[in-house]
């Protein structure tokens, strides 16, 4: 889900690089309309087009699939449940959701397993959410979280999963508070019925 908005519209190197150029190759024109300025003329360089990344935000904005109380899970809640099972050659590999830690050495044990909740994803797909808002702005709205009915923009829902991921590192009196300033800093409203 990385982006980048890359520059403006009207940047003289954009403007005599290839990358204007309608002489690009098929596979190209899969990545984002990397030449069509979006809000404030911005240009945005993705693998993913606004309707894709509603169908990959429904099901990492799911709470009974990959959105949690502290972020954004690196595996889906789903597979509590319904392990995923590959078979070859006669070994059967097992990936299973855990919610603390591990009960295999295959990520090395406990040592290396930090819960399912995974700081550097976390961060990119937050970080990805502000660079997408920049370029599809305010207007762009995706249901937060799935299945509740509320739409939100882009930067609100990336400022609501910066503030479950802060809980983490809270006691439970601070948890109500940590959103507070971490909305003010970036460039949204805070979600309505959260704490400010």
């Amino acid at each position: 889900m990385c982006s980048k908005s890359v520059c403006t519209a009207n940047c003289p190197a954009c403007a005599t690089s290839s990358y204007g150029s309608s002489n690009i190759g098929p596979i190209s024109r899969l990545v984002s309309r990397w030449s069509e300025p979006g809000k404030g003329n911005a240009l945005l360089l993705s693998l993913l087009r606004g309707h894709r990344m509603k169908a990959l935000l429904r099901r990492a904005l799911d709470e009974s699939e990959f959105l949690s109380d502290h972020g954004v899970r690196a595996l889906s809640r789903y597979h509590r449940d319904n392990p995923f099972v590959f078979n070859h050659n006669g070994n059967s590999f097992t990936v299973k959701y855990l919610p603390a830690e591990s009960d295999s050495r295959v990520f090395g044990g406990n040592s290396n397993w930090r819960g399912s909740v995974w700081m550097p994803v976390n961060y990119l797909l937050i970080e990805s959410l502000y660079e997408f808002h920049r370029y599809y702005g305010d207007e762009f709205r995706v249901e937060y979280p799935t299945g509740s009915g509320q739409k939100f923009s882009l930067c609100e829902i990336a400022d609501e999963l910066a503030r479950r991921c802060t809980t983490l590192f809270l006691k439970n009196k601070a948890r109500m508070a940590s959103g507070r300033s971490w909305a003010r800093i970036r460039c949204c409203k805070p979600i309505r019925g959260r704490p400010i």
